[in-house]
């Protein structure tokens, strides 16, 4: 169930209605019936994947609790992890494997052909698999206990906000809430209906809107050239952010209104001054899972440089890959990788360099040629992770600059790419209306100045809002490009 659909708008109200009518006791299963729901409507077949990894965390995370010694405990999360691990790798990895071993038995000499397996992957697998195993190792370590509930434990995995791309919960965090009270809160309602509206905004006016003009290039990438493909490739930034990011705030919207605080995904990502500040504001929560239960756990920086260098491109390398099975998803992972160890690497050049250049005597031309350059650097790496093949994202690379020249002075040619001149101009207007909310929720000041207008106005302003969703979202909404993952 697409947050952008008719059947949403129904389901949701209606849930919120019975959650808060429901007496106290009720109100875990409730909610948990609405999230299998949620699920079920998608593809009632699915509904298997998600019990079996409820089903088997919740109980080898009994036994990592219930253990007597080290070694039976560690055993028992081994048991675990490799036990709720394996759907994931069976659905989402083996045809990939089988694909990498053909392709190297051919540079071999040899004609191994591809065994191919006709497998559905389930929505929303990867992010409730790796809440699942998050769940284990924090009772293995001793930061959590066991949840003895079972109901309480299959809403945490299946909570319906969060459960098809995150954010990925922690059951620290989450657990702990769904033992409340679920009292109605009429200022969370309002936050969270305002944080949902954001995202819809986000995702069915920009994200759907750009995702023409990017499918137009990247499924022809051999149909186009120079300033086409520039601009595809820089959209395909924004709508990735957009989607995502519209995805996270509607899910946290709506738990907010439940009464639950899930963690923050995104924090304005594309005004970082390094990679490394890039990757602590986007996707947070994948981005923390992967430095606390394996780049940590791998030694992290507590070792030789090189062994750190080692555990930061094992780390994005596997982040990359857990994207998806492919290629694509993995040079990306590991660009991204390179693109971390030569900042650290080179980071007293690049110090020494501004002050040669004396461009640190200008600190805010300096931020903005940051930001410039780590937009540039992780756009460049999203050419493949949005390229359907390696192939196509290397003829896109080496197309990029191609009849630039001659194209700038005809810049019309971007309007045969799906999208008219007036499509275009609503997308512009959005993609500037979204950053003015985002100076609005970042910006203190702006946010004083906003506030203190006359009441009327901030009304009129609200309203501009809602109708300018109302009347440009695209009316054929796409799903979620991390429902993939």
């Amino acid at each position: 169930m697409l947050f952008t659909t008719k059947a949403f708008f129904i389901f949701f109200p209606i849930t919120v209605l019975l959650y808060f009518l429901a007496p106290r006791k009720f109100k875990p299963f409730f909610l948990l019936a609405a999230s299998y729901f949620f699920y079920m409507f998608a593809d009632i077949k699915l509904i298997g994947f998600l019990l079996f990894a409820t089903a088997a965390s919740y109980v080898f995370g009994i036994l990592i609790g219930s253990a007597k010694s080290p070694g039976r405990k560690k055993a028992y999360l081994v048991a675990g992890i490799t036990i709720v691990l394996s759907v994931l790798l069976v659905f989402k990895y083996l045809n990939f494997f089988a694909d990498s071993i053909a392709s190297i038995s051919v540079i071999l000499g040899f004609d191994v052909k591809a065994a191919r397996f006709s497998l559905i992957l389930p929505i929303g697998i990867s992010f409730y698999t790796f809440m699942s195993l998050g769940y284990l190792i924090d009772v293995y370590r001793d930061k959590i206990g066991p949840e003895r509930n079972i109901i309480t434990y299959a809403l945490f995995v299946a909570f319906f906000p969060q459960l098809l791309a995150g954010p990925i919960g922690r059951a620290g965090s989450l657990i702990p809430q769904f033992h409340g009270k679920g009292e109605f809160d009429y200022q969370r309602l309002m936050g969270g209906v305002k944080l949902m509206a954001f995202g819809i905004f986000k995702k069915a006016v920009i994200a759907d809107r750009a995702a023409i003009l990017v499918s137009s290039v990247f499924d022809n990438p051999h149909g186009y050239t120079g300033l086409s493909m520039i601009v595809a490739v820089v959209l395909f930034a924004i709508q990735l952010y957009c989607d995502f990011s519209g995805y996270s705030d509607t899910a946290i919207g709506a738990a907010k209104i439940l009464g639950i605080d899930l963690m923050n995904n995104f924090d304005t990502p594309f005004y970082s001054r390094s990679v490394r500040e890039f990757w602590r504001r986007w996707h947070i929560s994948l981005t923390t899972w992967f430095r606390d239960y394996l780049y940590i756990p791998l030694g992290g920086n507590r070792t030789s440089k090189f062994r750190h260098y080692v555990n930061i491109f094992l780390t994005y390398f596997l982040s990359g890959l857990w994207h998806g099975a492919n290629w694509t998803f993995a040079i990306w992972g590991a660009l991204n990788g390179f693109y971390y160890i030569f900042s650290q690497i080179f980071s007293g050049a690049r110090d020494r360099a501004a002050s040669l250049i004396k461009i640190d005597r200008l600190p805010r031309l300096r931020g903005l040629a940051q930001v410039v350059m780590v937009f540039l650097l992780i756009d460049f790496s999203f050419i493949f992770f949005r390229a359907n093949k390696v192939q196509d994202a290397f003829h896109i690379i080496m197309n990029l600059a191609t009849g630039v020249t001659t194209q700038v002075r005809t810049p019309s040619i971007v309007l045969n790419l799906g999208l008219n001149g007036f499509e275009m101009s609503v997308l512009v207007l959005s993609i500037i209306m979204m950053e003015m909310i985002h100076l609005y929720m970042k910006n203190s000041g702006f946010k004083k100045f906003i506030d203190g207008l006359f009441a009327p106005l901030r009304w009129i302003m609200s309203y501009v809002f809602i109708m300018w969703i109302l009347f440009f979202s695209v009316r054929i909404s796409k799903g979620f490009i991390y429902f993939q993952f």
